[in-house]
């Protein structure tokens, strides 16, 4: 169980890595502004303020991942380094951090960003990111 909750919080950070790698979701891409690259590759305006909203939903959801990571993070350490902890103890964490809801968030801002983005426009602003092994 505990391999399980280490795992969830691994899985929620490797995909804001794969998103924008360190900061806030989206927001570098190639060491360049993520709002600079998508005024320099969405060129219809409609899109380019629906893609804008699509990376503030996402720096959004990024933000309070952040603050539950950390605090889950938290009571993982606690629990660790008690002698009395029980496996129920940690297994409880699995449901205050609200994993599948987060991930099914992240799905959904994903594929409302590729709604918006041409494959170039995609290749664009993704192309240089390494996914993490």
């Amino acid at each position: 169980m505990v391999v399980g909750i280490v795992a969830g919080l691994l899985a929620v950070a490797t995909f804001f890595f794969a998103v924008g790698g360190s900061g806030d979701a989206m927001s570098v891409v190639a060491g360049a502004n993520i709002e600079d690259v998508i005024d320099d590759v969405v060129e219809d305006d409609e899109r380019r303020e629906r893609v804008e909203a699509v990376i503030e939903d996402a720096n959004d959801l990024r933000g309070a991942v952040d603050e539950r990571y950390d605090d889950v993070l938290g009571q993982f350490v606690e629990l660790a380094e008690s002698r009395e902890s029980e496996p129920a103890d940690f297994e409880s964490l699995v449901g205050t951090f609200e994993l599948e809801s987060q991930m099914e968030r992240v799905l959904d801002l994903r594929f409302r960003l590729k709604a918006e983005l041409t494959e170039e426009e995609w290749g664009t602003l993704y192309g240089d990111l390494e996914m993490p092994e």
